[in-house]
């Protein structure tokens, strides 16, 4: 957390450089402020919170990272692993696995991750 002129700002070493995760501003924000993005980003059928996968954990020396079928894994030390997920089982095994989100077993939840990494391809 760095603190800079009217906002704090969080940073993380990635890739052995200091890269600017989020930005808190400190003047109050209202309930109108968030409502109309929000309902935007979570319902219209462009979004990339609509279309594809946003996941990430953090555990104690590292962070996980998945956008639609690209993972990582950003190291402390600042080495990041990469990869592309090639299957539905891949991305339900990360999901679960590193994510700890609980999948249903349900077809149409695979037939989405199917048309995903197809366009994503």
């Amino acid at each position: 957390l760095v603190p800079e002129e009217g906002a704090f700002v969080v940073q993380a070493l990635l890739e052995g450089e200091w890269r600017e995760l989020y930005v808190f501003e400190r003047h109050v924000q209202q309930l109108a402020d968030y409502e109309v993005s929000n309902w935007y980003l979570a319902n219209h059928p462009q979004s990339q919170f609509v279309t594809g996968i946003v996941a990430a954990r953090a555990e104690p020396g590292l962070r996980h990272a998945l956008r639609n079928a690209r993972y990582a894994i950003h190291h402390r030390d600042g080495r990041t692993e990469r990869r592309t997920l090639a299957s539905v089982e891949e991305i339900r095994r990360v999901l679960e696995d590193r994510m700890r989100i609980p999948l249903p077993d349900h077809p149409a939840l695979d037939a989405r991750l199917g048309k995903m990494l197809r366009e994503a391809r």
